[in-house]
């Protein structure tokens, strides 16, 4: 298998204020380099898809409910610096309502289906008649409450021959400064590391290297 970047993101839920995001205030406020190129994408054929703001291997969507950020690399330091720009955001806001936030990790069967799909087939399937019964999709929904509070949302998806594995790290916090500090912790590293981790000891998956 090996890691989607469209599915890996940090989502910040509460109270947001859009219009403070501006190019201005970004490079003002958030990035490292003063002189930073900010690419401001706005969808002409879908109004209520929201705005795209890129810079420094980050991509930023916000609307008044949650703030969502991608990296715009498969790499672990992309990823990370997703979780670095959200604690400066909380710093710099640090009055604005967070009520929960998740870190975002899927992976798709590269080439292997033939040997995951298997592994999540329940014995049922046999049983039914497979004329009028086709299986066109699978879909496993698990939560597991973790150590540190939050709880790991587990998801595998199979269809027309494609397994898409998501993990979704949910965390409840009181307000954004909670949410700053269990940031603090590097969770971004660590989750990415468990899920990993999880299909290669649970599943005996072999994820691949990042390309």
């Amino acid at each position: 298998m090996k890691q989607i970047l469209d599915g890996s993101s940090i989502i910040a839920v509460g109270g947001w204020n859009p219009q403070i995001f501006s190019p201005d205030w970004i490079k003002k406020h958030l990035c490292d380099d003063q002189n930073c190129q900010i690419e401001l994408a706005v969808p002409v054929n879908s109004p209520a898809t929201q705005p795209r703001l890129s810079f420094e291997g980050v991509h930023m969507f916000v609307n008044p409910a949650r703030l969502e950020l991608k990296p715009q690399s498969q790499d672990n330091e992309s990823f990370k610096k997703c979780s670095e720009l959200l604690k400066k955001i909380l710093m710099t806001l640090n009055h604005t309502p967070i009520t929960s936030f998740g870190v975002n990790l899927s992976f798709v069967s590269d080439g292997d289906h033939g040997d995951v799909i298997p592994k999540f087939v329940f014995n049922d399937i046999a049983s039914f008649d497979a004329d009028s019964n086709k299986l066109v999709k699978t879909s496993i929904q698990r939560a597991f409450k973790q150590q540190d509070d939050s709880v790991m949302n587990f998801t595998v998806s199979i269809e027309n021959d494609t397994v898409v594995i998501s993990f979704n790290y949910h965390h409840d916090v009181a307000d954004a400064n909670v949410c700053k500090e269990k940031l603090c912790k590097n969770i971004v590293s660590e989750y990415e590391k468990n899920s990993r981790s999880i299909l290669e000891t649970v599943y005996e998956i072999q994820v691949n290297a990042e390309e």
